[in-house]
């Protein structure tokens, strides 16, 4: 995929923001390694954007999606320099959907995922969308709105096994994709108080009775939101990308293992694994 660029209606901080950002793409298309990839640009964009001389950049990602992205932030400094994030799991939901497909995307983050998803499966479609961390609901809604997507339902809560109030650990830049229901997997102490559903009680408010793809990636709480959608896994028997670290289910005294043989228990088999922790199951009777 060719990086995506700022384009001349970029509702950004001005000539200095598109320019720096240029500089910094041009920079990781011709390193050529992956160590040190968009060094020293995005050092400088990082200080300018904590000194207040540049601001956050609207970029049109793929025709007609934009977000609003923090050179700062791991995650979304990866989509403003090369235009997308994890193209196996990318590629993986996307091929799983079509025109009037229902995905489901839990731990949303600032919605790349869901955007993509919702322009695919458009007006006939629908996709539900759960993140707990307050600042991405933000930014969320922000890019949903300003990619003129009206097919998309944001739900501000955390899934998990029950209906509670939790607490939710956020860390500050770099690292605020880590944000966790555990501490030891957000490394942090700072948290939020946050409300929590289960998955198949959402798809009850919200009058779900199909989902054809599910992302879940929740930072080590996978088997908490698997134990909460019961009855997803027995009726509706969506594809499946979920995040399986080994280091992170430890803080939640869990196993990649045991996430495998949960599913495994509703008929899924692994269908593949993209060597960075993101597991794709297919339902497989």
């Amino acid at each position: 995929m060719e990086t995506a660029e700022l384009t001349s209606n970029s509702p950004d901080a001005g000539w200095m923001t598109r320019l720096a950002v240029r500089y910094a793409q041009l920079w990781c298309r011709v390193w050529p390694f992956d160590r040190g990839q968009g060094f020293p640009a995005v050092r400088l964009m990082t200080l300018a954007t904590e000194k207040g001389v540049m601001q956050p950049t609207w970029l049109e990602f793929r025709p007609g999606l934009w977000m609003r992205l923090d050179v700062r932030d791991l995650l979304q400094r990866k989509i403003l320099l090369k235009g997308e994030f994890d193209p196996d799991c990318t590629k993986f939901i996307l091929s799983s959907l079509a025109p009037g497909s229902v995905f489901l995307d839990i731990g949303a983050h600032a919605g790349y995922y869901t955007l993509m998803a919702a322009q695919l499966v458009g007006s006939e479609g629908r996709v539900l969308c759960v993140e707990p961390n307050p600042a991405m609901v933000k930014q969320l809604r922000e890019n949903v709105e300003r990619s003129s997507l009206s097919n998309v339902a944001i739900v501000e809560a955390a899934c998990t096994a029950s209906c509670e109030t939790r607490m939710l650990y956020v860390p500050d830049f770099p690292l605020s994709v880590k944000c966790s229901l555990a501490c030891e997997s957000a490394g942090t102490s700072q948290c939020v108080e946050v409300s929590c559903v289960t998955a198949d009680l959402l798809c009850q408010q919200h009058g779900v009775t199909r989902i054809d793809m599910m992302k879940i990636d929740v930072e080590g709480a996978e088997m908490h939101v698997l134990a909460g959608m019961v009855g997803i896994l027995s009726n509706m028997r969506p594809k499946i990308a979920i995040e399986l670290r080994a280091g992170l289910l430890k803080n939640f005294s869990a196993t990649v293992d045991d996430a495998i043989d949960f599913l495994q228990r509703f008929g899924y088999a692994v269908s593949a694994n993209d060597g960075h922790g993101n597991y794709f199951f297919s339902y497989a009777g």
